[in-house]
């Protein structure tokens, strides 16, 4: 991935979404990392897009990425 390619924004969005991967203990970046970085920006467009069931939307994610296979040690790199 060219990430150089992308805006200020999408970058932010992917680092951000990489943090949380880390933090989670995650192998690796998946689309539901970028979605629950997206739902959690309070001005962000993605919870005026998905409306009053994003709180729903966020749990659901949740969910997915505690079910996520988490890893020990390595090099906290994805």
């Amino acid at each position: 991935m060219q990430i150089d390619l992308y805006s200020d924004r999408a970058k932010q969005a992917i680092q951000s979404a990489q943090s949380l991967a880390l933090a989670r203990r995650h192998q690796q970046l998946t689309p539901e990392h970028l979605l629950k970085v997206l739902l959690e920006e309070k001005d962000g467009l993605s919870r005026t897009l998905i409306g009053p069931g994003a709180a729903k939307v966020d749990a659901a994610v949740d969910a997915l990425l505690e079910k996520l296979p988490k890893i020990e040690g390595g090099s906290g790199q994805l």
